[in-house]
């Protein structure tokens, strides 16, 4: 079921985190404050944060150094984190179907953790099942020469769904 109108984000503002030493702020991310309102969301902001090396707060990415990771908030009502979007852009199908693969196996060797390839996105997608946080969706994407992990609260899986062939 869609979520009501009062419950769907809405862009309203784009922020960026001040400058550090991570390169990938100067990228340009492909997840942009435009697709964000084109999709639905109501009432969000889009803040650039610098990417840790965990992706989900749980995959260890820190020794990944192949190509930048991109990361994104999207905050309700400038406060409450509905979901968060990842970007890895590769230079070739090829590195970015490796970077896919990584992303994987890494989470299929963590004990408990369940991977749902379904591949009902772009060019590649699966799943990551945590039993500990059933309300929210862990989804890759391969999607060309990027990869996109996203994290949101399930409510919103038709306005991603609604995300990703714009990417």
């Amino acid at each position: 079921p869609a979520p009501s109108s009062s419950d769907v984000p809405t862009p309203s503002a784009e922020t960026v985190s001040p400058a550090t030493d991570d390169t990938s702020l100067l990228l340009a991310p492909s997840i942009t404050f435009g697709i964000v309102e084109q999709v639905g969301f109501k009432n969000v902001t889009l803040q650039r944060v610098p990417f840790s090396g965990i992706l989900f707060e749980r995959i260890d990415l820190r020794d990944f150094r192949s190509v930048p990771v991109i990361q994104q908030n999207v905050l309700q009502y400038n406060r409450d984190r509905a979901a968060s979007f990842y970007e890895l852009h590769a230079d070739s199908k090829l590195l970015a179907n490796e970077i896919y693969l990584l992303i994987k196996e890494k989470t299929g060797a963590a004990p408990g953790i369940g991977v749902n390839e379904t591949n009902e996105f772009r060019d590649g997608s699966f799943y990551i099942n945590y039993s500990d946080v059933p309300d929210s969706a862990f989804l890759v994407v391969r999607a060309e020469e990027s990869v996109y992990a996203l994290t949101y609260r399930k409510e919103l899986h038709a306005f991603i769904s609604s995300l990703l062939p714009l990417l």
